[in-house]
């Protein structure tokens, strides 16, 4: 299993594209973890 750490700071406009990256790769034992920085969007 591949843990992926996100850290996220004003990034509403790049988060669906960075989710739906993660979801067409072909190995899929891995889990995502997403920290937000006190974003304002």
């Amino acid at each position: 299993m591949v843990t992926i750490l996100m850290a996220v700071y004003n990034g509403e406009r790049y988060l669906k594209g960075q989710l739906d990256s993660l979801k067409n790769q072909t190995y899929g034992k891995w889990r995502l973890i997403v920290r937000d920085d006190g974003s304002s969007d």
